[in-house]
């Protein structure tokens, strides 16, 4: 078996965001001709530097020179200095301007605007150089004036996180205040607290200790030594609040959650710390020694500033802990809790007690507006849960859950049916209680109420060439409509064609994605199969483009095809 991927516009370009991805559906462009690149482009001559991008290319080079420009360059082009150092790779420079920086503020998105997300996603080069910068800032306590360092827009690598979430709380600390025995306590008192305060009698001081002090302290023995000669300087009666947008662990899951704990227990102590937006507790198969360690890590987190928490992958038994602490997220704008394996369909106590405890849990939830909830056990009970949110979802993933027909009815109806814009409905028909006429159905409702849907995602649910004439008449009600995704269906190739002509005479409709039928045959007779259909999809497509009141559609073809033996 292999795969073939179409090659120019008919590029995979299927849209896949996550319950936690930030998106403006109203500006949304999933077209490709701003990616599409002519001949004449790449052979262009490359625009000439200007002469401010020169002198900055050499003030980067050299160290003295960066210092020079601190002191004597405007402060608003400190920015396009530390993104000259950034671009160039120059390291020094960029260990200096965040060691003496003479602004309040480092807003990294701000000074580098159109640099892409993955800037941090190399190990030990840009971020390790910032950090350097952080503890260098003892050397020079008066010249620093950063009190807020934002990463906010970037993704963070895994070590870079680990050494901020795990380092700075202990590097800002006084050396008088390192003292293993004396912070170990302080964690098992905050945490017994916050437990007392949350859960009741149910966890005593004594209790959170014996799980809490011996970890903890070891923790703080290895970093005492490890920094014995290192410090992040803060001066007396400021902070330095680190921003980051999302930060998911998956190696030393245990030993991150702790660190979290230290983080929130030392924050009234550390002047220093880390603030993030989105937390993903992704919790493997291999991090169940301990079912209470995802709660250790959210007792660490600010719940002021939380918005965005990934719990998916968790055991229901970890997940039944971590219910109770969440009720203090109440800011929270993004929820995942797919692949959890909860259970909330039978009447008996613990299930019910389980769903009495997530209605009350997103009923808590007041700004909420992206929930995943995709496979999960939630037969005739979507309507229980989806009522209890006090605000209305705008993304909804319940792809792969067991449902009813009564779920499916329920969509239409539902109090969030107008402010949907991304829906998935994959793998339900043949793989729960859903029959293709009930699914249809819902589809049908969904044409007249959800007027603002813009994402519609259909994978995998053995959708044929019957349903695909249905596809043909609901597609054009959609008026917001820009992306609709049928992969892992069963339709012809005849029908595709005609799903693509009806797409295409749509003027919202950007992208459509979908994969043709495998076949038995001989190498040569599927290249030219695929040829074939290549050209007929490039034919609709061109055939439509030059009609201005439509928007471009791009196909995104996945072709599974058999290889034969000759």
């Amino acid at each position: 078996m292999f795969n073939f991927s179409m090659a120019s516009r008919f590029q995979m370009l299927k849209p896949c965001y996550l319950a936690l991805d930030q998106v403006n559906y109203s500006n949304l462009d999933l077209t490709l001709l701003n990616l599409e690149v002519t001949e004449e482009k790449k052979h262009e001559a490359p625009k000439p530097l200007t002469l401010l991008r020169l002198a900055a290319k050499v003030v980067v080079k050299h160290e003295d020179l960066v210092v020079d420009s601190i002191d004597y360059v405007p402060s608003h082009l400190l920015n396009f200095l530390m993104k000259v150092a950034i671009e160039s790779s120059a390291l020094g420079a960029v260990t200096i301007y965040v060691s003496e920086w003479p602004l309040e503020v480092m807003n990294l998105r701000a000074i580098c605007p159109g640099t892409e997300r993955t800037l941090f996603s190399r190990t030990m080069e840009v971020d390790m150089a910032m950090f350097i910068g952080l503890m260098r800032r003892e050397e020079v306590p008066k010249r620093c004036k950063m009190q807020c360092l934002d990463l906010q827009g970037f993704e963070i690598n895994e070590i870079f996180g680990r050494v901020l979430v795990g380092a700075t709380p202990m590097l800002s600390l006084k050396k008088c205040h390192r003292n293993a025995a004396n912070l170990s306590k302080r964690i098992a008192k905050y945490t017994s607290t916050k437990l007392q305060s949350i859960c009741g009698d149910a966890f005593s001081t004594s209790a959170a200790g014996r799980l809490i002090v011996p970890e903890s302290r070891t923790i703080f023995e290895k970093k005492i030594e490890q920094y014995e000669n290192s410090c992040i300087y803060v001066p007396r009666g400021k902070k330095l609040i680190i921003k980051v947008d999302h930060l998911d662990f998956t190696r030393d899951y245990n030993k991150i959650c702790i660190d979290y704990l230290i983080t929130g227990a030392l924050r009234p102590l550390t002047p220093c710390y880390v603030q993030a937006t989105q937390f993903g507790a992704l919790m493997g198969s291999q991090n169940q020694e301990n079912i209470m360690y995802p709660m250790f890590g959210l007792l660490g987190l600010d719940s002021e500033t939380l918005c965005g928490l990934n719990l998916s992958s968790m055991p229901t038994t970890a997940l039944q802990f971590v219910i109770p602490v969440l009720y203090s997220f109440t800011n929270l704008k993004a929820f995942d809790m797919g692949l959890c394996n909860i259970d909330i369909t039978g009447i008996t106590r613990t299930r019910s007690a389980h769903r009495s405890q997530l209605v009350g849990l997103f009923s808590h939830f007041n700004l909420l507006t992206r929930l995943d909830v995709r496979k999960n056990e939630l037969t005739g009970k979507v309507e229980e849960l989806l009522e209890a949110l006090p605000n209305r979802l705008e993304f909804l993933n319940v792809s792969g859950s067991l449902l009813n027909s009564a779920d499916l009815q329920y969509l239409p109806k539902s109090k969030h049916v107008e402010s949907f814009r991304e829906l998935r409905l994959g793998a339900l028909v043949g793989h729960c209680d859903v029959s293709s006429s009930t699914f249809m159905t819902c589809l049908d409702e969904l044409s007249t109420s959800a007027k603002n849907l813009t994402i519609l995602e259909l994978q995998n649910n053995e959708l044929e060439d019957s349903q695909e004439r249905e596809l043909e008449v609901l597609v054009p009600r959609f008026p917001e409509l820009k992306s609709l995704d049928t992969i892992y269906n069963f339709m012809s190739e005849d029908a595709l064609l005609k799903l693509l002509e009806t797409c295409a005479k749509c003027a919202s409709i950007q992208c459509l994605s979908f994969n043709i039928l495998p076949v038995f045959a001989s190498e040569t007779s599927v290249a030219q199969r695929r040829i074939n259909f290549t050209q007929k999809c490039d034919d609709i497509v061109a055939r439509y483009r030059h009609r201005r009141e439509l928007s471009v559609v791009i196909v995104a073809i996945g072709i599974d095809l058999i290889e034969v033996p000759r």
